[in-house]
């Protein structure tokens, strides 16, 4: 029996942008009062295969809100990111 893809939908508000590189699913999101926006991204590769955000708080901590309020995993936690990649059909 084949394994169905999860179905990922991208926020409101959010701009899909083309591949570059490492990064897949590129995505520019606004922040929570919409003046400015982050790039969320899967980083595919060597020694990575997890969501980053170019937020402060992914950047110092390996995670942050906005990748947990699309169900993503970052670098803290790489089984999980890289499993919901495969999930969602990135890798």
């Amino acid at each position: 029996m084949a394994k169905s893809l999860v179905k990922f939908v991208p926020p409101p508000n959010s701009i899909s942008l083309p591949d570059e590189g490492q990064y897949k699913l590129r995505l520019k999101i606004p922040n929570s009062d919409g003046t400015r926006y982050y790039m969320v991204a899967f980083l595919a590769g060597p020694n990575s295969n997890y969501f980053v955000c170019s937020c402060s708080g992914c950047l110092r901590f390996g995670k942050c809100k906005h990748l947990s309020a699309m169900g993503l995993w970052g670098r803290n936690n790489r089984d999980m990111a890289l499993q919901k990649a495969k999930d969602i059909g990135l890798i």
